[in-house]
């Protein structure tokens, strides 16, 4: 709007200067006697002085007609850029509003959440607190109390512990065993070599007989002492059931504390 104002004042102070100017010319130069030249006459002089003065009045026709084209050009112009913008600032106002109600809506919530569980915490704690506060005293003075007697003396109670032996705990398995016939066998000499059975043939490995077998091998040869397959003994096994205690808990001793007793003897049961 300012810049229009602007515009407008600038063509009516250039509208009235050009109207002062032709008015002061066409005003002064009647006046002037328009000196002839050679060879003119009156009526030629007074031709081209009406000729002169309509020069200015065309000029100023034309100036004025070209002014209100333009003004006329640049009018629907004008009109468009201020609907444009009224429209822009209508759009940046409505968008605005959009985004401030919400956020100022979700800010008045928090704020309200905030200070609803501010207020319950801090009533909670403040409860709990003089609740605890108050067990503390409870307890101080019930153990003034029970501290102080008639004597002024302070007694000084300590735990009295007691042992308590806990055995092993566990379970007694009952297997059941068949009759059955146990072998012995007999134990021989045998030559390494050969296998050869020195105690069965030869009646020992040491004798003349062993020792005459073990020469023969090339480069000699030993014996060695092992079960042979020759029953000595046949040990006959009756049925039977044997017990087996496992154990499911070991044995272990636990410490309780029974009372408190002061030294002259006074017993409770609560520190």
């Amino acid at each position: 709007m300012k810049k229009n104002r602007k515009q407008i004042v600038i063509r009516t102070i250039f509208v009235i200067s050009i109207t002062t100017a032709i008015g002061f010319i066409t005003f002064f130069g009647k006046d002037e006697k328009r000196q002839p030249e050679e060879g003119q006459s009156k009526e030629e002089i007074l031709i081209t002085t009406e000729k002169e003065e309509e020069k200015p009045e065309a000029e100023l026709g034309k100036k004025k007609s070209e002014i209100k084209e333009k003004e006329a050009k640049q009018q629907p112009k004008k009109q468009l850029k201020k609907e444009e913008k009224k429209e822009d600032n209508k759009k940046n106002k409505s968008e605005v509003k959009k985004t401030e109600e919400p956020t100022e809506k979700i800010i008045e919530k928090k704020t309200e959440n905030i200070t609803e569980k501010e207020s319950t915490y801090s009533s909670k704690g403040d409860t709990e607190y003089k609740e605890e506060k108050k067990t503390e005293k409870n307890t101080e003075e019930r153990k003034n109390i029970e501290n102080s007697t008639s004597n002024g003396h302070i007694h000084d109670f300590k735990p009295v512990y007691e042992t308590i032996h806990h055995d092993e705990e566990g379970y007694i398995e009952r297997t059941h065993i068949q009759p059955w016939d146990e072998y012995v066998y007999e134990w021989h000499y045998y030559c390494t070599k050969c296998g050869f059975d020195l105690t069965v043939n030869c009646g020992g490995a040491t004798n003349a007989a062993g020792i005459a077998h073990l020469e023969t091998h090339e480069n000699g040869s030993s014996y060695q002492l092992k079960e042979s397959d020759v029953v000595k003994e046949v040990i006959h096994h009756e049925e039977r059931i044997e017990e087996e205690y496992i154990v499911t808990k070991e044995a272990y001793d636990e410490v309780i504390l029974v009372y408190y007793q002061c030294s002259c003897g006074e017993i409770k049961f609560e520190p």
